[in-house]
């Protein structure tokens, strides 16, 4: 292996570590409540589908911490865990993933706690040292306790990468 193959194949598993991360971090803060940290995460100029409906599609990072406050108002507690992580790098400051998604919500008058199954399908772009996300999508694989037409169902194998 020559030097610049080993220096490629050191920096896609220092990238592939730092993607990871980033994805945990989203679900850790969250939870936490942490929104200046959160908004961290994606890019300034992002595009992100949570759901179905029209107002879900938000274009850019501060429209995305707007739609996580609006959809956590009344939810006590949320558990987010991420998992199934697969990364494909398309160049050396751009690549694809997708994960998976366990989100718990303890929301205000209900009994019953509201579960997502889910993934998310997203872009990253390395600015600096920092891999943002650029685009997101989520899917559902199932839900409980949620309202069926808030998120979209998970579509052909085809549609599911980036």
């Amino acid at each position: 292996m020559s030097s610049d193959e080993l220096e490629r194949a050191l920096d896609r598993l220092v990238s592939r570590a730092a993607i990871t991360e980033s994805l945990h971090r989203y679900a850790r803060l969250i939870d936490e409540r942490d929104f200046d940290t959160l908004s961290e995460i994606f890019a300034d100029e992002c595009t992100a589908e949570y759901g179905s409906r029209g107002g879900d599609l938000l274009r850019s990072s501060s429209e995305v911490i707007d739609w996580v406050k609006t959809q956590l108002r009344q939810v006590r507690a949320t558990s987010h865990h991420i998992s199934n992580v697969e990364i494909d790098f398309i160049d050396a400051d751009h690549a694809a993933s997708v994960c998976y998604v366990y989100a718990w919500h303890d929301i205000d008058g209900m009994t019953a706690k509201a579960v997502v199954l889910g993934r998310y399908v997203d872009r990253f772009e390395r600015t600096g040292q920092q891999w943002r996300i650029t685009h997101r999508k989520l899917f559902a694989h199932g839900f409980e306790h949620f309202p069926a037409d808030f998120l979209r169902p998970l579509p052909a194998a085809a549609d599911q990468r980036p």
